[in-house]
């Protein structure tokens, strides 16, 4: 496990998980998630955590490596699926201190989309304005920390394909 990039409001991990088979954490769906007004044509499939692998490992090196987290953090859990010609919004996890994005899929190819972007917060001079944005390509136990109030979506999938993650929701 290692930080690859910080950005004042994310960071971006390699190897946060190994040998874990994404088709045995997509069995019990929970909910599609709808997404409200012009976005409703989106789905967000939503699948429950059951303790398919163990995250401590996750957990502590981020509480050890990210100033903004502390082992007092509740964790919140579950699998997200985004399949063709879906993405997620523009929005901001307000209600929580930050949100880890896992990806899961072992094969991946960046012209498949699905990547996550994350928009830098502008400093006191104007850079990093909205439109210079942090892009991320799905890639296998690549992590994205989007420390909250920090404007994220991901691009629509491309293909007949399923964008398979785990998501982390760390609160108060």
């Amino acid at each position: 496990m290692e930080i690859v990039k910080r950005y004042s409001n994310c960071y971006i991990f390699k190897d946060l998980i190994k040998d874990v088979d994404h088709n045995d954490c997509f069995n019990d769906h929970v909910m599609d998630f709808n997404f409200p007004d012009m976005h409703n044509h989106w789905v967000l499939g939503q699948y429950k955590w059951s303790n398919q692998f163990d995250d401590t490992s996750i957990h502590e090196f981020l509480f050890k490596n990210v100033d903004e987290l502390d082992s007092s953090c509740t964790i919140r859990r579950g699998f997200h699926e985004v399949g063709h010609g879906q993405a997620i919004p523009p929005h901001s996890d307000v209600n929580h201190i930050a949100g880890l994005t896992i990806f899961l899929n072992e094969v991946w190819d960046e012209d498949w989309g699905g990547h996550n972007v994350c928009m830098r917060n502008p400093d006191s001079g104007g850079a990093g304005a909205y439109g210079d944005s942090i892009i991320t390509a799905p890639s296998y136990g690549t992590g994205v920390l989007v420390i909250a109030p920090c404007v994220h979506f991901t691009l629509p999938v491309f293909q007949d394909k399923k964008r398979r993650t785990i998501q982390f929701f760390y609160d108060e």
